[in-house]
């Protein structure tokens, strides 16, 4: 049964967060941290399918960092820009905390710059 979840709660108690879209253009893809996970990683709201089919990397802050298919694709203590588990473009580093590395939180900027395709 549904109330061996938890406890119900008002829908008019649940909050938007103040996070603005993501934003396409030719070259590049505007978004923001939406959250961080629990090693770090910095998830962002732009979707996978924003950059399905390019080459691509994310500029964060003043640096470049490179898109790979998996974490271990980049040595470990360096960044990595990577579509994460749900989804989302997501910046890491391997074996390291992006978090902590680029002092990330929720809403800061993240670019998204594509390079045609693969």
């Amino acid at each position: 049964a549904l109330e061996r979840l938890g406890t119900a709660i008002a829908p008019e108690s649940l909050i938007q967060l103040p996070l603005e879209p993501f934003k396409q253009e030719k070259n590049c893809v505007s978004g923001c941290i939406q959250a961080t996970d629990h090693f770090g990683n910095g998830i962002t709201n732009i979707p996978a399918t924003a950059v399905s089919g390019e080459s691509w990397s994310v500029i964060v802050g003043n640096q470049e960092i490179p898109s790979a298919s998996t974490y271990c694709d980049r040595p470990d203590g360096e960044p990595v820009a990577l579509i994460g588990s749900h989804g989302w473009v997501e910046l890491a580093i391997a074996q390291g905390n992006a978090q902590a590395a680029f002092r990330l939180n929720p809403g800061d900027p993240i670019q998204v710059v594509l390079k045609g395709g693969q």
